[in-house]
């Protein structure tokens, strides 16, 4: 719901800053928190999950 309003209002979503901060663990819940509540999420935004929990991965 959030990130669909986010969109609709031009805001940054909370996954996008952390992601830009590099915190590529933080992101991906943002994401997880956002499909627990709408059931499903955009396509995008579940590639951008797959990128930060890679990118995670590597920083450990």
């Amino acid at each position: 719901m959030e990130l669909l309003l986010n969109a609709a209002l031009g805001l940054e979503h909370p996954a996008d800053a952390d992601a830009r901060e590099q915190d590529y663990r933080s992101a991906p819940r943002w994401l997880d928190l956002a499909e627990g509540i709408t059931l499903a999420l955009p396509e995008e935004c579940a590639q951008k999950r797959r990128r930060w929990i890679d990118a995670a991965g590597r920083r450990d």
